[in-house]
């Protein structure tokens, strides 16, 4: 195994943390908003429950249709749940929700800070515009109104001009009282997430002069119950995520196992490379006495051969002669194949079945064969194909006698009735 192969999947594992290392936010518009006060008593670990029946409540949407999240004061002992129907929220942004770090409000990043005093203040996007109003007393926001911005297709940033004059009008639905402080309308120029911390950068909208402020959530379990995903999504990543946590602890002990790795591929290759020396020498001084025993390995295959009773060629030079000293010849071999130490199979074709059987007749007496079986005989397509299996008798000399035609005029003057087969005993395939 190589060590790229091993440190690939931490490279994979980094790749997918950058490539996840963004936030999305969704445009305050498509949000409504409450402050819950917490019950006395409440432990901390039923909030998430707490709040999640709270909505239910307080929601004209079934919980199922929402994306919603919250953001708990410990200092008031209270929760500001904010949630959105899914139909409202842009098809285009929630194709990005899987693959981005968290999904946020637009105005999550102005209830970071508290507020002494009455104050409005906004925030806008390249395609909307949320205004929200404190009362001073507390974190969150009595109130949060949003309106989407209609950009020309030219535009890569909205006009100064409409998102002014869109904040005017929502201001106009802001209860604001007499003394309340206009703190302006923000951007957000820059969010970064880490483990356990978001990072936001805010700049009063049009004014590039003036330095960004920055805002932070640090710690993990406000940051997840702000994220406006489905709780199991939720769940998963957040478990996904620790696990990609340990990652570095474990890649610590997956860099030594590469070193050592290496070292045993090394050795190995060393190993290897010895071990394939040593062979070619023994290959190079092996080469005469392998030529040796080729040669000792082949006499002893002949001697096995020319002293074993069964002689194949005798067996089928028999036949053939028996074959060629016959009148008319109308036989016609297709192949011959060993069946047993003594025993060879021949295929061949006639023109009749009487050709056939005066052809055994002929083989069994030459007295060259125990055993002569015609075993196969069809007729097909005004041809006879026959099968013949020859025993050889191996207490007969091998010599094939010259004058085989007087054993064929033999069985050519025995009277019809020795014939085993006819015609008529054949059936047609």
């Amino acid at each position: 195994m190589k060590l790229s192969d091993l440190i690939k999947p931490s490279e994979e594992a980094a790749h997918n943390e950058k490539d996840d290392a963004h936030v999305c936010f969704v445009d305050g518009y498509c949000f409504f908003s409450r402050i819950v006060a917490i019950p006395e008593g409440l432990e901390r670990d039923e909030w998430d429950s707490f709040t999640e029946l709270s909505l239910e409540e307080l929601s004209p949407f079934p919980i199922e249709q929402l994306a919603w999240g919250s953001v708990v004061d410990d200092e008031s002992q209270a929760i500001f749940v904010y949630a959105a129907c899914r139909p409202r929220i842009p098809a285009e942004s929630q194709e990005l929700w899987p693959e981005a770090h968290n999904v946020f409000p637009v105005f999550l990043p102005l209830l970071l800070k508290k507020r002494e005093r009455p104050c409005a203040m906004g925030i806008v996007t390249e395609s909307g515009v949320t205004l929200l109003r404190f009362s001073g007393k507390g974190r969150f926001p009595e109130q949060v109104v949003g309106a989407p911005l209609v950009k020309e297709e030219d535009e890569d940033k909205p006009d100064p001009s409409a998102v002014l004059a869109v904040a005017d009008k929502l201001k106009a639905r802001l209860r604001l009282p007499d003394d309340a402080d206009d703190e302006g309308i923000f951007e957000i120029v820059r969010s970064s997430a880490s483990k356990g911390k978001i990072d936001f950068e805010l700049r009063l909208f049009g004014d590039q002069s003036e330095a960004a402020e920055s805002l932070s959530f640090a710690e993990d379990d406000v940051i997840w119950r702000a994220d406006i995903r489905e709780p199991d999504f939720i769940d998963s990543e957040r478990k996904r995520r620790i696990s990609e946590s340990r990652l570095g602890w474990v890649m610590a002990g997956v860099g030594i196992a590469a070193a050592l790795m290496l070292l045993v591929n090394f050795l190995t290759f060393f190993g290897d490379w010895l071990v394939n020396r040593r062979q070619a020498l023994v290959e190079g001084q092996s080469e005469a006495a392998f030529a040796v025993q080729q040669n000792s390995d082949f006499l002893y295959e002949l001697e096995q051969f020319s002293g074993a009773p069964f002689r194949p060629f005798s067996i089928l030079e028999i036949a053939n002669r028996v074959l060629l000293e016959r009148q008319p010849r109308k036989i016609e071999f297709d192949s011959a194949s060993v069946s047993n130490t003594d025993e060879v199979a021949i295929q061949g074709v006639s023109d009749n079945v009487d050709e056939v059987n005066q052809y055994s007749n002929l083989l069994r007496q030459s007295g060259y064969f125990n055993q002569v079986d015609l075993v196969d005989v069809r007729t097909r397509q005004g041809k006879v194909n026959f099968t013949i299996n020859l025993r050889f008798n191996p207490d007969v000399a091998l010599e094939v006698e010259s004058d085989v035609s007087v054993v064929a005029e033999e069985v050519e003057s025995q009277p019809e009735a020795a014939v085993v087969m006819n015609e008529s005993e054949v059936a047609d395939e």
